[in-house]
């Protein structure tokens, strides 16, 4: 025995367990999710999804860091280094519209929302959720699930970490998840075994 004893967290009535939910969803639940989602929880949603953006990056992302001329949004990262993620078509002409619509100020921030509503926006991931009839996932959700997306569709490993903002040993051993199927397809691919 070391003396050491074990740490245990003790919940008090009514408190909600702040326990963190490791499911990843598809990117068919995603759009699922999307398809019940309004007004900034979904534009927050839809951009977690295009980027993989951590929640805290998209919620200040600012107009000055969209890029209408490459494509690109200028995320924010853990360290403040800005890195720039092409986006998709169809959510630059949401970010059009939205801009054209409300016409803000560089500074101010895309979603017109506080960095305080992570919570929130928890909240009506989960509702949408159910709404959809998926499994309950929390915003990490979305990044876990653009990291699986990249992998699967054979993305160089340096280039989906980079997108992510971390280093490949990072992105690869805390985000990356491997199913069965996906093993099996290799030693298929590689025609491990045969003579």
């Amino acid at each position: 025995l070391t003396g050491e004893l074990p740490s245990v967290r003790v919940r008090h009535r009514g408190e909600e367990d702040t326990r963190r939910e490791r499911y990843t969803p598809t990117m068919d639940e995603i759009r699922r999710v999307l398809e019940v989602l309004e007004g900034w929880p979904r534009m927050a949603c839809i951009l977690l999804a295009a980027t993989g953006a951590r929640l805290g990056e998209v919620l200040g992302l600012t107009w000055s860091a969209v890029n209408f001329q490459t494509g690109a949004v200028g995320l924010y990262g853990k360290v403040q280094k800005r890195r720039w993620i092409h986006v998709p078509p169809d959510v630059l002409e949401l970010l059009r519209v939205e801009h054209e619509l409300h016409r803000p100020a560089p500074e101010d921030r895309v979603l017109r929302c506080s960095l305080k509503t992570g919570r929130i926006l928890g909240k009506r991931i989960a509702a949408a959720c159910e709404l959809a009839r998926v499994h309950r996932f929390p915003p990490g959700g979305f990044r876990r699930a653009v990291v699986q997306a990249l992998y699967r569709s054979s993305v160089a490993p340096d280039v989906a970490a980079r997108v992510m903002g971390h280093s490949m040993s990072i992105a690869m051993s805390n985000y990356r998840q491997i199913d069965d199927g996906e093993t099996r397809a290799a030693v298929h691919r590689a025609e491990l075994g045969r003579g």
